[in-house]
């Protein structure tokens, strides 16, 4: 499962002919995935009631959540099949492999490490979660590499070809360890299908929350907010001219409605349907979050916005 959840936390930068898998093997420009927490005795979607039950939709269709009849610990469905590209090349020294993992404190790991690194997750059952995956050219891993380099991911095992390694000099300090000193970055990356996304990273430097100073006034619209909140809690902040507001609860197409604390998805959603933004990444709304790294990708898409009119009750102000 520990791959399974990496996948939705960092940018795919798929080279040569690697590309995000669809649920039926091929190749599609991007997908995303809403993994369902578990649900004792419900039979809304296979696999729930043992917390590997998902929906899915991807660039060919991304106006609805389906939901998938495979399981996430099935190997015939679109995370596998994306992963296995990396598993089957993993000796080839052509390729670049990322394999990143971290414990993390809101489930009792060590404080120090949650804390200096970027959040991934290391189990996947138990609460919800949201995976994306985009396929790039290879003209983007430097600005992918660059948001790393501040994220801060606990990187344990990689190998990044010699040739790539002159064009992309952030993501070689990344990879050996050493991190930005600056507060935050912002790029455009563009799939290799051309679709926008707008890629926001920070590093501990950073000292405030993601959302409210970075996200929300960048793209000059309120968001939404679901994201893991136990402890720390952020303020609404009122008084900002765009600011966030926290999902309460959660429900995704006939799977009974759960609450945020059943949920460890990083997903924002603005508010204004007139930009409708969507975000997916990788750091919660806690005071706690302040000084670690993380991020978080958005697009504009009035199909995925839909989509992922998901949160049933917030709070506001």
């Amino acid at each position: 499962m520990n791959g399974v959840i990496l996948l939705s936390l960092i940018p795919a930068a798929v080279l040569a002919t690697f590309s995000c898998k669809n649920q039926a093997g091929n190749n599609v420009d991007w997908f995303a995935v809403y993994k369902m927490p578990i649900v004792p005795g419900d039979t809304s979607i296979n696999g729930v009631q043992d917390g590997v039950g998902f929906y899915y939709l991807d660039a060919k269709s991304p106006g609805a959540f389906v939901p998938s009849t495979k399981m996430l610990n099935d190997t015939k469905q679109a995370i596998a099949y994306t992963l296995q590209q990396f598993y089957t090349k993993q000796n080839d020294s052509t390729v670049f492999h990322p394999y990143d993992g971290d414990s993390d404190t809101d489930d009792g790991g060590d404080a120090s490490e949650s804390t200096k690194y970027g959040h991934t997750k290391d189990s996947g059952q138990d609460y919800g979660q949201t995976m994306l995956c985009m396929t790039f050219k290879y003209a983007e891993l430097s600005k992918i590499g660059t948001q790393l380099f501040y994220n801060r991911p606990s990187i344990y095992s990689s190998f990044l070809p010699t040739t790539m390694s002159a064009a992309n000099p952030d993501l070689v300090n990344a990879l050996a360890a050493q991190y930005s000193k600056n507060a935050s970055s912002i790029f455009s990356l563009t799939t290799k299908g051309g679709v926008t996304f707008t890629s926001f990273a920070k590093s501990k430097y950073f000292n405030a929350d993601l959302y409210d100073s970075l996200v929300a006034p960048t793209l000059k619209t309120d968001l939404t907010v679901e994201s893991w909140r136990r402890g720390g809690l952020i303020s609404l902040q009122c008084s900002l001219t765009y600011h966030a507001n926290d999902a309460l609860s959660i429900h995704v197409g006939n799977t009974p409605e759960f609450s945020y604390t059943k949920d460890h998805s990083k997903m924002a959603r603005s508010t204004d349907s007139s930009k409708p933004y969507v975000c997916i990444g990788d750091i919660n709304r806690m005071t706690s979050q302040y000084v670690r790294g993380g991020g978080t990708l958005c697009t504009n898409s009035s199909s995925l916005w839909g989509a992922f009119n998901v949160i049933a009750t917030q709070n506001s102000c």
